[in-house]
């Protein structure tokens, strides 16, 4: 796709913010009784991402998007000659976007821009996580989940005897796996339920099976589909992808912390029991 219809489709996201407003000399258009400022019309195009920057230079660029606000406000005109805004869904609508965008500001203002995140705190989980980044099996695994002993015994003689596993799984395995023909994914130790997991990792032979293996789900027939070795994940290379599991797990810890605070100053009562 070329860049200058990504910023047509960009333009998309950041429709709806005010742009009129201004003196007569610098109205860059004017749509029946709403005029667009040159300055509204600059800070809509500073909320474009960075990465769009080098393409706004280009007047093309530019007016192209100044096409794109007037194509906007002819349809909110329309829209609100037609009594769009005064519909009851539309209201509701609003109301949840407004309530939405109060609860967001009020976390980014009071916990997100409190979170910081210190090159310690990446090197300590990194540290306290081995298994995350330290060279480790990797295995391919489909299965197939029956309630029965009697049913997986059956299934796993049909799949001895040669029959295809994943058409199996997709007639007859409960798990929501079937649909993929039983297919698991690329699978380490420590991810599985312990039974299961023991049997997935004993299978000796690309394609091999295990025998019946009974879980708190059921009964399984487990089949390897490929093996690798996943190599250690050195601290640097790992760095950004820490950062992005800390930064969440601080917010979860700052939001968890505010709402404690925030509980001691109102009032809350339940009725769970009303919760069928």
């Amino acid at each position: 796709m070329k860049k200058t219809n990504i910023l047509l489709l960009a333009v998309l996201v950041v429709a709806g913010m005010g742009l009129s407003g201004c003196g007569k000399k610098d109205v860059v258009a004017k749509i029946g009784g709403t005029s667009i400022s040159l300055q509204a019309f600059n800070e809509r195009l500073a909320t474009f991402p960075p990465q769009y920057a080098e393409a706004l230079q280009k007047r093309e660029n530019k007016i192209k998007i100044l096409d794109q606000i007037v194509d906007e406000e002819v349809v909110l005109a329309a829209a609100k000659k037609k009594g769009f805004d005064k519909r009851d869904d539309y209201k509701k609508q609003v109301d949840q976007n407004a309530r939405q965008l109060l609860l967001n500001a009020f976390i980014q203002e009071e916990v997100d821009k409190k979170i910081a995140i210190t090159d310690n705190d990446l090197r300590n989980y990194y540290n306290q996580n081995p298994n995350q980044f330290n060279e480790t099996e990797l295995r391919l695994i489909s299965h197939i989940l029956v309630p029965s002993l009697d049913e997986a015994k059956a299934i796993l003689a049909q799949v001895q005897g040669g029959a295809n596993f994943a058409n199996i799984a997709r007639e007859r395995s409960k798990d929501a796996t079937a649909s993929n023909g039983g297919q698991l994914g690329w699978v380490q130790r420590g991810q599985l339920v312990k039974e299961f997991e023991a049997a997935a990792f004993a299978i000796g032979s690309k394609n091999g099976l295990s025998d019946v293996v009974q879980t708190q789900f059921g009964f399984h027939i487990i089949r390897l589909e490929d093996a690798r070795i996943r190599p250690k994940t050195e601290f640097e290379q790992a760095k950004e992808q820490i950062r992005q599991v800390v930064t969440q797990q601080k917010k979860q810890q700052l939001t968890t912390e505010l709402l404690t605070e925030l509980k001691k100053d109102i009032k809350v009562t339940r009725k769970d029991d009303l919760i069928k």
